[in-house]
């Protein structure tokens, strides 16, 4: 893999998140990513650490932003028996499954559905942060409710 110039998704979002378009850009850096963990999917591994810190970007040719999926350190086999009793990855984007049944052994689609879980998170929070954002134009229109 090559060296990622221009960091990982958590960084450019928190830096750009405002000047990223959707119709554009941030959906063509889903569609990456996207791409990106189906890859892995079809080759029978499940990435296990999936969040916005090993989403990592690059300029390929210096215009076109390139998006790779990077720290395959904790990935594993789909249905590996020794994977099924540990827990991994970075807690807000751990789907339930891990928490609840740790010891149980996973089948082959739930082991891929918490990678695909895992991205659904990415997004979520993703969409939360861009509402957070836009509304500190609102921050000076509160009101004060006078109580009884």
């Amino acid at each position: 893999m090559q060296y990622a110039s221009e960091g990982d998704l958590h960084n450019i979002l928190r830096e750009k998140f405002t000047k990223i378009t959707w119709d554009k850009q941030k959906l063509a850096i889903l569609r990456q990513i996207s791409e990106g963990l189906e890859t892995i999917h079809e080759s029978e591994f499940i990435h296990r650490d999936f969040h916005s810190g090993n989403i990592l970007s690059n300029l390929s040719n210096g215009k076109r932003q390139q998006w790779q999926i990077g720290d395959l350190g904790l990935s594993q086999p789909v249905n590996n028996a020794q994977s099924n009793n540990e827990i991994y990855g970075v807690i807000p984007y751990v789907a339930p499954e891990i928490f609840k049944g740790c010891s149980s052994k996973f089948s082959k689609e739930l082991e891929l559905d918490i990678d695909i879980k895992s991205s659904n998170i990415l997004g979520t929070k993703r969409n939360i942060e861009e509402l957070e954002i836009n509304s500190y134009g609102n921050s000076g229109k509160h009101i004060k409710i006078k109580s009884t």
